[in-house]
């Protein structure tokens, strides 16, 4: 928060793109709060960072309360040892298997978002991952595997895409999106799922509620 990003012709030289582009994408991201303008200063990351979002909906019920069809590919699934840094998050011991999960998802045929999912095994045991092409994951721990989930923390930063990105989302040019990682937590205050996302900001709207 406080970073101040570069000014507007060194972004249109850095991604080779107009002037026109780099400002859409200023005012974009100053439209969802991720980015501030200070008049003869610059423009800034926003300091809304480990704020705990209290009112919102997942990206599942977002697109459907959009008239849109939901749905995922999945790219990779496997299972992999716990580092140090995962076993920490998730309450585990060190090398415990964790479940990971890499998925584009769609609003109707429309990617709106890439999504590395990490989830600690021994709550998900036999997760099925190609139950989240047409389900909700929410809906699945919490029926499934009976995770009662208190609420979420989510931490907003821009970013850009890289080529392969750019290809799984379908995008021509190359320009700022939302990177979002997102830790669930339970009612007994654990983390049960953290998640890695970039997200296109064009095609779905996204609304947060924080507390202070």
């Amino acid at each position: 928060p406080g970073h101040k990003l570069p000014a507007e012709s060194t972004l249109c030289q850095t991604y080779q793109v107009s002037r026109v582009t780099v400002r859409n994408a200023l005012e974009e991201l100053c439209s969802m709060g991720i980015v501030k303008r200070e008049p003869n200063k610059g423009h800034f990351v926003a300091k809304i960072k480990n704020r705990q979002m209290v009112n919102s909906r997942s990206m599942y019920e977002a697109i459907v309360a959009s008239g849109r069809v939901p749905s995922s590919r999945i790219i990779t699934m496997n299972t992999q040892p716990a580092t140090a840094a995962q076993a920490h998050l998730f309450d585990v011991s060190l090398n415990a298997p964790v479940v990971i999960i890499y998925r584009v998802r769609f609003a109707d045929s429309t990617p709106v978002s890439l999504e590395h999912i990490y989830l600690p095994e021994e709550l998900f045991p036999g997760i099925n991952p190609w139950d989240l092409e047409h389900q909700s994951l929410v809906r699945i721990m919490q029926e499934q595997f009976h995770v009662d989930i208190a609420y979420s923390n989510q931490t907003l930063t821009p970013t850009v895409p890289s080529k392969r990105q750019m290809e799984l989302l379908h995008l021509t040019s190359k320009r700022p999106l939302v990177a979002v990682s997102s830790s669930i937590v339970n009612t007994e205050g654990r983390v049960v799922k953290y998640t890695e996302s970039l997200q296109v900001t064009d095609v779905m709207e996204y609304t947060f509620t924080w507390n202070g």
